[in-house]
């Protein structure tokens, strides 16, 4: 087999850049502009027919053009040198998020939309608190006779809601007391800790006892890996690429990203990842991203939490340009979690 020369990766860099900007596969005579007076249209050709039986390229359909494999991508992106230079209003909008006010949830979820907006494909947060979870506020808030909003906050005022539903009518006399035994009671034990004092130590009227259960569960929920908090953004920028412009060819990455579960699955193991990985195709461990290319980087985001930033794009997406956004979001992100921290 013809070794892989000079010639074949200029010929390969430019069939990708094509590929990248329209999408569109590639024949010969396009190329001829792209690699300069010295490779003639027949020298394309047989350089581009090599390129396909070393794995490169392939021809999507007969009397197409070539595309890159997932081989050719690998190729490309382990060959990327430096990063690409962001727009003056792109770094712009993501420094914001070094004087955003609120819990990192809020600083989070921003920084995933922005991402969306900026790389044009699907953003997703995966925030995984590190050891054990204290509690540092509960309060409950009556929002009728039957209706009470429980608010938890945990880990550098990571802010949890949900709602409880009472047998029996309850009153704001009972939810200020409730509220004031939680704050002398609960403030600054785990949440395990929190849940089993909550179950031993219940007032002895009869309203709370059944409130107090309710807590002690949505607490123990608190606790679970599963119920760590993922952020997404962009999911249907999907349909703006091309090739995925059928709704057939990207059921499937919907099904991935309706399930909680298995996305945690999925990021979960690139937490310990350092700095920025790309992952092509079939290099994903999950059949539903043999179609896309996942790009990823960890980073802290509070005293006790870390974040792995994940961009989902189809193979063919603008590497550099997304590696860059992921790389300074996440120094960013770093910078406000240590600023934070010196502040306590």
């Amino acid at each position: 087999m013809k070794s892989f020369s000079k010639r074949h990766e200029k010929v390969l860099k430019a069939i990708i850049q094509s590929y990248i900007e329209d999408g569109k596969p590639i024949a010969s005579e396009k190329l001829v502009n792209c690699c300069g007076k010295r490779l003639s249209s027949a020298s394309i050709r047989i350089i581009m027919a090599e390129l396909e039986e070393m794995d490169y390229i392939h021809q999507p359909h007969t009397s197409a053009g070539r595309v890159p494999t997932d081989k050719g991508y690998r190729f490309y992106v382990d060959g990327l040198k430096g990063i690409s230079h962001l727009k003056k209003n792109e770094m712009r909008n993501i420094l914001t998020l070094k004087t955003s006010k609120g819990s990192y949830d809020i600083v989070v979820k921003k920084a995933t939309e922005l991402l969306s907006q900026f790389t044009h494909y699907t953003t997703l947060i995966l925030v995984s608190s590190e050891g054990e979870k204290r509690l540092k506020h509960l309060e409950l808030i009556l929002l009728s006779s039957k209706n009470i909003l429980v608010i938890f906050v945990i880990d550098n005022a990571r802010v949890k809601n949900d709602t409880i539903h009472p047998d029996k009518n309850i009153d704001n006399r009972n939810i200020s007391r409730w509220n004031i035994w939680f704050d002398k009671n609960l403030t600054g034990l785990t949440v395990d800790e929190a849940r089993e004092k909550l179950l031993k130590e219940i007032p002895l009227e009869k309203e709370a006892e059944s409130i107090f259960k309710e807590v002690a569960y949505l607490l123990s929920s608190l606790g679970n890996r599963n119920e760590e908090p993922i952020y997404f953004s962009g999911d249907l920028n999907v349909f703006d690429q091309p090739e995925f412009g059928k709704i057939e060819k990207v059921k499937s990455f919907f099904h991935l990203l309706e399930s909680k579960k298995k996305l945690i699955k999925l990021l979960n193991p690139y937490m310990e990842d350092n700095g920025i990985h790309v992952r092509i195709g079939k290099e994903n461990t999950f059949e539903e991203l043999a179609d896309f290319s996942l790009v990823t980087v960890p980073c802290r985001v509070g005293e006790n939490a870390t974040a792995l930033l994940a961009v989902i794009g189809p193979k063919r997406m603008y590497y550099p340009k997304v590696i860059s956004l992921l790389d300074y979001t996440a120094k960013i992100l770093e910078n406000k979690a240590d600023e934070s921290e010196v502040l306590k």
